[in-house]
C-alpha cells in the first residue's frame, strides 16, 4: 500500500480542476476490504469484538487482557481520528469512510450508504476520497498484523501454562 497519493490541479484559463488518484487498484482494495471487514464486524467471529470477548473471559492473565484493552482502544481511537475530507458539513472520520465504503460499494449496497458511496466515488475529491480509504485500510491492515502476532504470543503463553 505503498505510494498512495492523489494529484490535484486546477486550470485557471479554463477553470478546471483534476485529480489523479495513485494506489491500490479497484480490485485489490475490493480483496482487502472483503477480508478486512471480518475484522470489524461485531458479529465475526475473528472481528476483534469477538476477540475482546475470549481475552476478558480470564482465560489469559491480567497483563494479557489489559494490553489487549489498550490496544484495542489505541485501533478505536485511530479510526475515530478525522479525515481531511468534509462531506456536507461533516467532518469524516476513518471509521465513517470505512463503514460508508465496506457498506456503501463491497458488502449489500445498504440503501442508506450507498447513495453517499456514490456521491464521493463521482465528485471531484474522488482521488482524495480514495487517498484517505487507503490510509485507512493501511492502519487495518497494521492493526490486524499486530493483533495476530499479540493473540499467538498469548496463546503460547496459556498453552505452556497448561
Amino acid at each position: 500500500m505503498d505510494g498512495t497519493k492523489a494529484n490535484f490541479s486546477f486550470d485557471s484559463e479554463s477553470q478546471t480542476f483534476s485529480n489523479e488518484y495513485v494506489g491500490l487498484s479497484d480490485e485489490q482494495r475490493d480483496a482487502l476490504v472483503v477480508v478486512l471487514r471480518q475484522f470489524i464486524q461485531k458479529s465475526d467471529q475473528v472481528s476483534i469484538r469477538s476477540l475482546a470477548e475470549v481475552f476478558e473471559s480470564g482465560l489469559f492473565p491480567t497483563e494479557r487482557r489489559e494490553r489487549f484493552r489498550r490496544s484495542r482502544d489505541a485501533i478505536d481511537r485511530e479510526l475515530d481520528s478525522d479525515t481531511l475530507i468534509v462531506s456536507d458539513g461533516e467532518k469524516l472520520t476513518y471509521r465513517r469512510v470505512l463503514d460508508i465504503y465496506f457498506n456503501g460499494v463491497i458488502a449489500h449496497r445498504d440503501p442508506r450508504k450507498a447513495p453517499l458511496a456514490d456521491a464521493w466515488a463521482d465528485g471531484m475529491g474522488h482521488a482524495a476520497y480514495l487517498v484517505v480509504l487507503d490510509l485507512g485500510l493501511q492502519y487495518l491492515v497494521s492493526s490486524v498484523e499486530w493483533l495476530d502476532r499479540f493473540c499467538g504470543f498469548a496463546l503460547e503463553e496459556i498453552t505452556e501454562a497448561a
